[in-house]
């Protein structure tokens, strides 16, 4: 059984906890002006990786916010120092699956040993799902043990149609698909079990209502961000998840983890573990910040009897953030446990 835990550090105490090389980074493009501040802030404090990948996300590029789409690609070249097509791998947004899979092999033809190696990546513009099975195949498969999350917290958000509506919901997507599975977080379903589901909450409360509907769960368990990265977007996600919340059978299993602190929503999500999961199969629905995300994404990867469920998207809002906040590394301590 994996054991992972770890330790949040932002920049300057990084710069006193770590003193060895990094060896690989990963991270994605996206028209967010955080993009590749994380990547900047390692330059400036001396930190240069000896290898990189940078997913070149296609529908990003065709935006063409900076002219044609070959002007898009250089534009992102130079944002992160890119002088040859070995260190960038171009994949579908909406794709995980087949994107992870050429990932897998990107990464074997070109970063051969990565086991010892220290992976650091950026995910601050990355896609959950990519997310979600990037780590699991740099853990489970290549049992990479030293590995470093980068995250930019973003200074205000920008609403790219009109003006929120809370009754939508849409603040970083557009419409689903589907709701599923994140592939390969499927869990385990005991058919005398009852469904309990935890969701994550963010400012997409429609989507939270949608994934409610979908699961049918008996129980629902929402998890609001709270400290928040500031303090008036907790408001703002209560406000947006006013109809999950109107439940009172939902509303009285509220409870909270802060907005950047994955550790602390993997600890929420275990005390919720230990409390329901003889009776209940577990899903989590990972709808709100990107670092509590990955809270559940640790947490899966331990527990591998609970299911991971994501509404599919018709369209991602690839610039949905403005500025850049404070940036943070999560250390991740990882071992395998025979207990």
């Amino acid at each position: 059984m994996i054991k992972i835990g770890g330790l949040i550090l932002n920049l300057d105490e990084f710069k006193r906890y770590f003193n060895s090389n990094i060896h690989l980074f990963i991270s994605g493009i996206s028209w967010e002006e955080r993009c590749h501040y994380g990547w900047k802030r390692l330059i400036e404090n001396n930190f240069i990786p000896e290898q990189k990948i940078i997913l070149y996300y296609k529908e990003v590029l065709d935006k063409n916010l900076v002219g044609s789409k070959q002007d898009s690609e250089k534009y992102f070249d130079d944002l992160f120092n890119i002088k040859s097509s070995g260190s960038k791998l171009f994949l579908n947004i909406f794709d995980e699956i087949s994107g992870c899979s050429e990932f897998a092999k990107f990464l074997d033809s070109n970063f051969k040993d990565i086991k010892n190696k220290t992976v650091i990546i950026d995910f601050s513009v990355m896609i959950k799902p990519y997310i979600f099975i990037l780590l699991k195949y740099l853990i489970n498969i290549k049992k990479v043990n030293k590995i470093l999350l980068l995250y930019t917290e973003p200074l205000s958000y920008q609403q790219p149609r009109k003006k929120y509506i809370l009754e939508e919901g849409e603040f970083f997507t557009k419409g689903t698909i589907h709701t599923g599975e994140i592939p390969s977080y499927s869990g385990i379903r005991v058919l005398d079990k009852k469904n309990a589901l935890i969701v994550l909450m963010g400012f997409e409360g429609g989507r939270a209502v949608e994934v409610v509907n979908a699961a049918d769960p008996d129980i629902t368990i929402p998890i609001n961000g709270f400290p928040a990265y500031r303090p008036e977007f907790k408001d703002i996600s209560i406000l947006m998840n006013e109809e999950l919340l109107r439940e009172p059978e939902i509303f009285k299993n509220l409870q909270y983890a802060p907005a950047n602190d994955p550790f602390e929503t993997n600890n929420v999500l275990n005390d919720i573990y230990i409390q329901f999961h003889e009776r209940y199969n577990i899903s989590i629905a990972p709808i709100g910040t990107k670092p509590m995300a990955i809270g559940s994404c640790l947490f899966a990867l331990m527990f591998s009897d609970c299911r991971i469920i994501y509404p599919y998207p018709t369209e991602y809002n690839l610039k949905s953030s403005k500025g850049c906040g404070p940036t943070w590394v999560y250390v991740l301590n990882i071992f395998e446990d025979d207990k």
